[in-house]
């Protein structure tokens, strides 16, 4: 008896390094792509570039997406708050990752009944930034790229203003 929980124990404890070893691995971007803190405080937009006449008239745009940048101020917080309750009900109570939703998607795909994500808005918005256009179909990836999302959202949650105190800024 006294040797399986030992095994226990010991199998516990690497675990646990073992994991920890393996976010130090994502975060060093040792095992692929991860943005640097500079990178994430200064994100690349692809916006329109517009082209004007010798008389400053605007001739016309080009683009692969024809963005337009706004201040958050210019949007409704109808708008915020439709996007939080359809997408991040927990928004203003996490730091970027809702332990609460992984629960339930862990949960939903052991038991055949999914009933949404687990990605909060901020790792939605993370996704994007990692530019991952081929998702990987390899457990072991989906695991990485999913592991990436969440450090890479927690980074931001610090660099971002603080929500949880003014949620319109």
């Amino acid at each position: 008896m006294k040797k399986s929980i030992k095994f226990l124990w010991i199998g516990l404890v690497c675990s646990i390094l073992g994991f920890n070893l393996l976010l130090f691995c994502i975060n060093a971007g040792w095992l692929g792509y991860m943005p640097k803190m500079e990178e994430l405080e200064n994100p690349k937009s692809a916006t329109a570039s517009e082209l004007y006449a010798e008389d400053n008239s605007k001739i016309g745009k080009f683009f692969l997406e024809n963005r337009e940048p706004i201040r958050y101020s210019e949007i409704s917080k109808n708008v915020v708050d439709a996007l939080v309750a359809t997408e991040d009900e927990r928004f203003y109570k996490h730091s970027g990752i809702d332990a609460e939703a992984i629960g339930r998607a862990i949960f939903g795909v052991l038991t055949f009944n999914r009933k949404g994500g687990a990605s909060t808005i901020t790792q939605q918005l993370a996704k994007h930034l990692l530019e991952q256009e081929q998702r990987s179909k390899n457990v072991f990836m989906v695991l990485i790229e999913k592991l990436k999302e969440q450090i890479v959202a927690v980074k931001l949650e610090k660099i971002l203003p603080n929500k949880k105190f003014s949620p319109y800024i």
